[in-house]
């Protein structure tokens, strides 16, 4: 008799330990969602600039009135950048031919961006050797530089 109480205080206080820690499990989850619902997240996020294979966004800067980008050319020839379209961005830089592993800041400006945030897809249109247009796709997403 003892031995059979002894076994089911055992197996309540495993069972209460497990409830215990799905409870914090559960805060934990709820809090985790609740940053993520009101947008608190976005510290956690580094700012980036991606493309496809053969550009490489080098560096980039966002502000409320034009973005600016640095390309690094890696296709393997010479190319030319007709344009870069981004969301909230009317205008298109002037077009730029950008040898082989060579840098080239572009600007694209007027743009209208509210708040503090950015998030948009970028295409890059360009020509090669061959004066066939080609886009290149990728994303940009970064805090707005107020100043």
């Amino acid at each position: 008799m003892i031995k059979k109480i002894s076994k089911n205080l055992n197996a309540q206080a495993a069972s209460e330990y497990l409830v215990t820690y799905a409870w914090a499990i559960l805060i934990i989850l709820a809090v985790i969602g609740l940053i993520y619902y009101f947008g608190m997240w976005d510290f956690l996020v580094p700012n980036r600039c991606t493309l496809t294979t053969g550009l490489t966004c080098y560096d980039f800067k966002v502000k409320s009135s034009a973005v600016q980008v640095v390309l690094l050319n890696n296709l393997g020839e010479t190319i030319t950048i007709d344009d870069i379209d981004l969301k909230d961005c009317q205008g298109n830089p002037q077009s730029q031919t950008i040898k082989d592993n060579q840098k080239a800041t572009f600007i694209i400006e007027p743009c209208t961006i509210a708040g503090k945030k950015y998030s948009s897809g970028l295409n890059v249109t360009y020509a090669g050797e061959s004066a066939l247009k080609h886009v290149i796709k990728g994303e940009i997403r970064s805090q707005v530089d107020l100043s």
